[in-house]
């Protein structure tokens, strides 16, 4: 038997199938070049990172054989690059950047100079209009080309390995305040370049040089994918938040392709790409929802193109909150999806409904395919209470903690792309009101495809 026609709450969406009259091929994630009215200067190995608080790509310094260390810094806006007009930290190449979203900060720590061969140490942070030297009493040995990530799901920034002058196999974070070493007897083995982003499927940092490793916060765990991306020099490394993937790209010139990481497996996908490149700038824009791709060095043609490139998917999976719900005794119940959780085609999706007193044993998830204007409850014992959907299943999850959740499985049917779904929650709190049950906000749900 088809395990997808197995459980209702799948069942539901199958439902809506047949009464979609296109049956198509939905486009997924693809490069497209932009042609903004400027550009950066043609170099590699940029700091960049997005200022997530001011919606805002930063690419800081970089280098090219013929110009040496290209001392000015850009901003892009999601249509154009614009130079930025600031006092700038002292010049470097092959330093990091990272958004520390708990400080709603930039940070960029390390790099090197180019002739006298300096290595840095130090962190300096933007807020949007200036840069600042962070200086906490204690840092970890100066180096660059290291690995540079931070873990949204603990709130800290990791560094791992680089070179000065020798290879560093270290592992430090830093808390905003202060720096911890965490190096640890079982540490990655790698021979080629590594990079880092965090993994939104299993909320920790993913590392990847020549081999795939994850790190929780005190210890590395060696991975085994089944086609691993192989060894390259220049790679860069990305989270994409709205589609819950880590994208690598580049640093084999014989690999013109795109590679992703969804929690267990790299994936590679065979599109129309910037090329074989290295040292670029590769960035996620969340205001945009999109991967934004910059310059680098093309070993095919060895120059250094000035081109911007962007990756995303035209048919993106969204949760949107509708209506409003009605107060029990701790306040009114908040529908949302769960953390890097979207409607994806073929992928689990997962909602949450919180701000429930402790004391309330059930919520009731009621779905639907038609929204309605709100619909007053009063009438059924429910004062200020509205419904925002006629509903088709209502499933019944336990409350544990102030919150429930509801999960069903997206079936992998293209037909249902761009299709919506509307959900409620009704949750059942004895002497609230007369019949003892709030309900919860609505949420309009898209089904997207990768």
């Amino acid at each position: 038997m088809n395990p997808v026609a197995l459980h209702p709450r799948t069942a539901l969406l199958t439902l809506l199938a047949p009464a979609l009259l296109c049956a198509f091929a939905p486009a997924q994630a693809a490069w497209t070049r932009l042609y903004p009215s400027q550009s950066p200067t043609p170099c590699a190995r940029f700091g960049v990172a997005t200022d997530e608080a001011h919606g805002e790509t930063i690419l800081l310094f970089g280098f090219s054989t013929p110009l040496g260390a290209v001392n000015d810094s850009w901003r892009w806006t999601g249509t154009d690059w614009q130079q930025i007009n600031a006092a700038l930290p002292p010049l470097r190449h092959d330093h990091r950047l990272a958004f520390d979203t708990r400080r709603q900060l930039v940070v960029m720590f390390g790099g090197q100079t180019v002739n006298t061969q300096i290595y840095f140490q130090d962190i300096w942070e933007w807020d949007g209009t200036q840069w600042t030297a962070n200086t906490p009493s204690a840092s970890p040995p100066a180096r660059a080309g290291h690995a540079m990530a931070y873990d949204r799901s603990r709130g800290t920034l990791v560094v791992h390995g680089g070179h000065n002058n020798a290879p560093l196999d270290d592992t430090w974070e830093f808390d905003g305040t202060a720096w911890h070493n965490l190096t640890q007897a079982t540490r990655p083995v790698l021979t080629g370049d590594a990079a880092m982003a965090f993994d939104p499927v299993n909320q920790n940092i993913l590392l990847y040089g020549d081999n795939t490793y994850s790190w929780d916060g005190a210890n590395w765990q060696f991975h085994t994918p089944s086609t691993p991306p192989g060894i390259r020099v220049g790679l860069r490394m990305v989270t994409d938040l709205e589609r819950s993937r880590v994208v690598l790209y580049g640093g084999n010139q014989a690999d013109f392709t795109t590679w992703e990481w969804d929690g267990s497996q790299w994936h590679e996908l065979f599109l129309a790409s910037p090329g074989p490149r290295s040292d670029f700038a590769l960035a996620y824009d969340p205001t945009h929802h999109q991967v934004v791709f910059h310059g680098g060095f093309d070993s095919g043609l060895q120059l250094y193109p000035s081109d911007t490139f962007v990756y995303d998917t035209p048919n993106p999976a969204s949760v949107t909150a509708y209506g409003a719900g009605c107060p029990g005794s701790v306040g009114i119940p908040l529908l949302t999806n769960a953390p890097y959780s979207l409607p994806w085609l073929g992928d689990t999706l997962t909602m949450q409904v919180g701000n429930l007193a402790p004391t309330a044993p059930v919520a009731m998830f009621a779905t639907g395919f038609v929204p309605t204007a709100p619909r007053d409850l009063g009438i059924f014992g429910m004062p200020g209470c509205n419904g925002l959907l006629v509903p088709i299943p209502i499933d019944f999850e336990v409350v544990n903690a102030g919150s429930a959740t509801w999960s069903t499985l997206i079936p992998n049917l293209p037909v249902l792309v761009g299709a919506h779904l509307y959900q409620q929650v009704f949750v059942i709190e004895p002497g609230v009101n007369p019949t003892g049950v709030i309900v919860s906000n609505g949420s309009d749900m898209v089904v997207g495809v990768r």
